[in-house]
């Protein structure tokens, strides 16, 4: 006998009707809880995000869809994953999300909130190299800047 729940999918349904990104997004972000706390944490008029490690860009776009004054900067090393965040992004959007194809550490562009969520700040192996992106983190923040 099938004792099985019908709105949860068997295992493989999910997998298969989905790709990595699509994955990735459900498991680890969240961007309809994080884009309050951000700008609770901010306290401001926070207009500009970064979002360093991006892959498919899922804060970005949000920030960006949110409010037509804010934009977002996306930055990711993986030409693969800009690729994906370009085709998620909503034609109308587009224009206020703009993509960096470089390392976080060669990003310029100064912002008012800088994220960088979960797993990705597990790139950096030594506390050395870790110190340097949070201090280059912290110099492409404006005045008042998260």
């Amino acid at each position: 006998m099938d004792h099985h729940d019908p709105l949860r999918p068997r295992r493989g349904e999910l997998t298969a009707a989905m790709d990595r990104y699509d994955l990735y997004e459900l498991a680890a972000t969240e961007p309809e809880r994080t884009i309050p706390f951000l700008l609770a944490a901010h306290a401001g008029s926070p207009r500009v995000l970064g979002e360093d490690f991006c892959g498919s860009g899922a804060l970005a776009r949000a920030w960006a869809e949110s409010d037509p004054s804010r934009t977002a900067i996306a930055v990711d090393q993986d030409a693969g994953a800009l690729g994906e965040l370009t085709k998620r992004l909503d034609p109308s959007v587009a224009p206020r999300v703009q993509l960096r194809e470089c390392d976080v550490l060669h990003a310029s562009d100064p912002v008012d909130i800088l994220a960088a969520f979960n797993f990705p700040i597990g790139y950096f192996h030594e506390r050395a190299d870790l110190l340097r992106y949070l201090r280059h983190a912290r110099s492409r923040l404006n005045a008042g800047g998260i």
